[in-house]
Formats: C-alpha cells, sequence, structure tokens
C-alpha cells in the first residue's frame, strides 16, 4: 500500500487557484452566452423548423451536434420566458 500524498497548500496558493477557476468558468460561460446568440441569429436566419439546421449551425459554428441542441433549447426557454412573463414567474414560485 502507497503512504498518502499529502500536498499542503498555503492560503495564498488556494486563493489563486479559486481566482484562477473563477476566471476560467466566467470566460466558458462568456463564450457560452456569445453562442448562445449566434444560434438564436442563425435560426432566425435557416429556419427553426427545418430538417438539418442544428446540424448545420453546429459545422458553421465548429461545435458538436449536442452543444448546439442544448443551446437551442435554451434560447427556446429564454424566448417563451420574454413572451409569458407571468407564467415564467409562477413555475418559480
Amino acid at each position: 500500500m502507497m503512504p498518502k500524498q499529502t500536498n499542503k497548500l498555503t492560503s495564498e496558493q488556494l486563493f489563486k487557484r479559486a481566482g484562477g477557476r473563477r476566471r476560467y468558468n466566467l470566460e466558458r460561460q462568456d463564450a457560452a452566452s456569445k453562442r448562445r446568440g449566434e444560434v438564436r441569429r442563425l435560426l432566425d436566419l435557416y429556419g427553426r423548423e427545418r430538417r438539418g439546421t442544428q446540424a448545420r449551425i453546429a459545422r458553421e459554428l465548429h461545435v458538436s451536434r449536442t452543444t448546439v441542441c442544448r443551446d437551442v433549447q435554451i434560447v427556446k426557454l429564454l424566448d417563451w420566458t420574454l413572451k409569458h412573463p407571468a407564467k415564467a414567474i409562477k413555475l418559480l414560485w
């Protein structure tokens, strides 16, 4: 059995690591938000209900079809909440 390794980090190292994670996560969230805006624009351009639209968007944005599928779901949800704010508030309560 190998001895348990203990890597003690100083408070400064922990703070730097946490700050780096926060920055990295914010960059990813910002990129996802911008990509969703582009997905919304392309959905309006190519048609939301046409066959192959999501695959076409994925190729154009150089992301997977799964990523575009998730983005489309979020875009539809956001569009619905903007059109029906009272119903959206009821869902939250």
